[in-house]
């Protein structure tokens, strides 16, 4: 049986281990101490970027045969957590405030190693389980993008890295990122200022002929992060703009990315001068970045139907959406794996009002665990 209480308990022991992306050496080395301890065989791929452990990937045999589902949890997570501390409140546990709680994603991640327990436990039938638990996620899917995919075979998935999970993520948007850098030229802005080119100036124009935020109900835009200039008495020469794009219509995507373009090459161009002395400037360098594609699973795809049957044996109804975000399974999809995203209760993520539901939490582990078990009758004959 799944057991709440063993469920939240790993749930607080693996938040409160701090796992920055890049530093998740100690809530991999935990997690290699439980999968030990569950008597489930394991491999790290190549660190990379820098980071000092790659993705670890277990292996459970299985008692059936059936073609391998893959689970997923990233083990990274976002700051602060110097003050990590928690509090419970009926079937919520909240952070105190001070730092995140942890439940994105070591929700999704205690999910699995209680799930995991509950098979060993109960010797219940289960199809073979290859386990990827990914790290540098929060910092642009970076575990997924390298992880050696020779290490895996599965080709359907379940990704836990959501809200609820009664409303499991079967599509998501394509992304891109754009840096856009404006070169001016620098003066003394209290003794000639007229022989600068003021390069906040033309960003901040730019941007405010951009359209941004929500475009349409499938397409999103914004500018995050500006910086630029040296000081409050020089004109400054230089300002750069970093933002994003995202779409489940890739018309619409290259059209918004197009309209960001131009906004600024506008800005630039308009704010030309004469002279020699400003001969090629201002100036406009820019990157556009692929970030991740879009995933959308039909209705009839094995893995939503499978979530499906997997709810109404537990006499619950499913109800999937459509997400705005972007996750390891974007990548996943893209290498062929058939993945959903499945809730595990964590709400106000990335933030130090973060709260999990237990109720929720308890639901995630009862569904994958059900849907361990239906899998084999889903995939029979493939």
């Amino acid at each position: 049986m799944i057991k709440p209480e063993r469920l939240i308990r790993t749930f607080l022991e693996m938040a409160r281990i701090p796992g920055l992306s890049k530093n998740e050496d100690r809530i991999a080395a935990e997690l290699v101490r439980r999968l030990q301890k569950l008597g489930v065989k394991y491999k790290f791929d190549k660190p990379f970027a820098g980071g000092k452990v790659g993705n670890l990937v277990a292996y459970l045999k299985g008692s059936v045969s059936a073609p391998p589902l893959m689970l997923n949890a990233h083990i990274d997570t976002v700051g602060p957590m110097e003050h990590w501390g928690f509090r419970r409140t009926g079937n919520w546990l909240l952070s105190k405030g001070k730092s995140i709680l942890g439940s994105d994603d070591r929700s999704g991640v205690a999910v699995i190693l209680e799930t995991l327990a509950h098979l060993q436990e109960s010797q219940a039938p289960c199809p073979p389980l290859e386990i990827v638990f990914t790290v540098q996620e929060e910092i642009g899917l970076m575990g997924s993008k390298s992880l050696d995919y020779k290490l895996i075979t599965a080709r359907h998935g379940i990704v836990l890295d959501s809200d609820s999970p009664l409303q499991p993520v079967i599509a998501a948007p394509e992304a891109y990122k754009l840096v856009f850098r404006v070169l001016g030229k620098a003066a003394h802005a209290g003794v000639s200022p007229e022989t600068g080119i003021n390069a906040i100036a033309i960003a901040g124009k730019a941007i405010a002929g951009m359209k941004l935020g929500r475009i349409d109900f499938e397409t999103t835009a914004n500018i995050g992060v500006i910086s630029g200039g040296s000081a409050t008495n020089i004109v400054p020469g230089f300002a750069e703009a970093r933002g994003e794009a995202r779409s489940h219509n890739n018309k619409k995507l290259q059209a918004q990315i197009k309209h960001m373009r131009n906004a600024f090459k506008s800005a630039v161009k308009e704010a030309g001068r004469a002279g020699a002395e400003f001969q090629g400037l201002p100036r406009l360098e820019e990157q556009i970045i692929f970030d991740y594609p879009r995933m959308r699973l039909p209705e009839k795809s094995v893995m939503v139907r499978l979530l499906k049957g997997a709810a109404k044996a537990l006499g619950q109804e499913l109800n999937p959406k459509v997400g705005g975000g972007g996750s390891d399974a974007n990548i996943f999809n893209a290498h062929g794996i058939e993945t959903l995203i499945l809730g595990s209760g964590m709400h106000q993520v990335h933030t130090t009002s973060e709260r999990l539901n237990l109720n929720e939490l308890f639901l995630a582990a009862e569904m994958l665990a059900k849907a361990i078990q239906l899998y084999p009758a889903f995939t029979r004959g493939r």
